[in-house]
This record gives structure tokens, sequence and C-alpha cells, in this order.
């Protein structure tokens, strides 16, 4: 007696149970094809990227009377799209370090810059991928001394930006050390020219080969 499988298969028949089988195999495979594709064709999420080596963003300067403010650079690049305005927003208040038996002695609290004293360049814009040196300005800074805080760097127009630039900062300045005024004693001096002659011992000095002798 001949077999239902082996007449089907005689008659080109597929035996379901090999259909079945077949198909729990490709079905996996098609989705994750299908997934695959899909994620290929999916635009790169947009961000905003500071280099390594700047953040810290290291400030230094030395102020006196006139000078209070300090700039720095640091290298941003914008990746998966432009960026027509930049702004920079302070997510950690930039304070004094508290260094006691300096300028933070017992009693005296630490200062902190205000938000509004800290600026980029109006209209600061980025190329997608081409890094670009951004100034970083601080002005009126209260006094000499050491300060970090945490600066971030977004989009003004770009609201769903999934990842905006946190860079470090701290500035580091000193007072303008005072300067010396030197007090000099001249001596008043008599040019001797002509006949006039003097001892080497009684000389003072000489120019253009004129003899000088101490006045009276």
């Amino acid at each position: 007696m001949i077999s239902p499988t082996r007449s089907a298969s005689r008659l080109g028949l597929v035996p379901i149970a090999w259909v079945l089988a077949v198909g729990a195999y490709a079905v996996p495979a098609t989705a994750e094809a299908a997934s695959t594709r899909k994620a290929a064709g999916r635009p790169a999420a947009a961000s905003l990227e500071a280099a390594p080596e700047d953040s810290p963003l290291k400030m230094t300067g030395v102020m006196d009377a006139q000078t209070r403010g300090v700039t720095g650079n640091v290298r941003l690049t914008a990746k998966g799209f432009d960026i027509a305005v930049l702004r920079v927003d302070v997510v950690a208040p930039v304070v004094e370090v508290v260094e006691p038996g300096r300028n933070n002695s017992v009693g005296v609290d630490a200062l902190e810059i205000p938000r509004g004293n800290i600026s980029i360049g109006s209209g600061t814009d980025l190329k997608d991928g081409v890094p670009r040196d951004v100034v970083v300005t601080v002005k009126d800074v209260p006094r000499p001394g050491h300060f970090t805080g945490i600066l971030r760097f977004s989009s003004s127009e770009k609201k769903d930006l999934e990842k905006s630039a946190d860079v470090n900062i701290e500035i580091l300045t000193r007072p303008r050390p005072a300067l010396a005024t030197a007090l000099l004693t001249l001596d008043t001096c008599r040019c001797l020219a002509g006949s006039e002659i003097v001892s080497q011992g009684q000389l003072f000095g000489c120019c253009s080969g004129t003899a000088i002798s101490r006045g009276p």
C-alpha cells in the first residue's frame, strides 16, 4: 500500500507539515529584516557634542579695578542638523570654591557669578559636522579666586534636541600685584667742557666724551 506522503510527493504536492515547519523559520527572519530596513531608513538623532579636552573649560586671568572678566574657547560640533542660533545656560551655579585659609575665611560666604554674566557671541551658529570654537565670556567676576559650575549648550530653535552639550567650567583668577615705586636718588651734575679738567676721582659720569663732575 502506498503512503499518502509518498503519493503527495509523486504528485508534486508539499505536505502541510513541511509548510508549517518552513513558515516557522521564515516569519521571524522576515520580521527581523523589516526591522533592519526600518532602522536603516531612520535619520540619526540630532546631538551636540563638546570636545573632551574642553571639559572642564578652564578660564584664567589677572584682575584689577579695570579688568574683572575672563574668556575661554570651547569646541562644539553639531551632528545631524544645523544650529542657526546657539544658546548657553547655567545648569549648576558657578560658585566660589571654599578654600579655608585663603579668601574664604571663617564667616565669609562663597560668592556666585550671576547667570547673566556668562554669555557667548550673539547669533553664533554651527554647521552639521563642522567643529567650531565658541568664545565664552564671563564678566564682573566678584573677586579673585576659584569658581566652578556647569554650562549647557543647545539650540535655541530645536526643542526636541536629544542631546545637549554639558561642559564643566573652572575659573581661576588672581589679583594683579601692586607695582613697587623705585625711588632713584640722582646727584646733580655739572658738565665740564673746554679747558676745565678734573681728576679721575672727581668724575661722576660722562656722555659723548664730555666729563661730568658732581655739582655744588
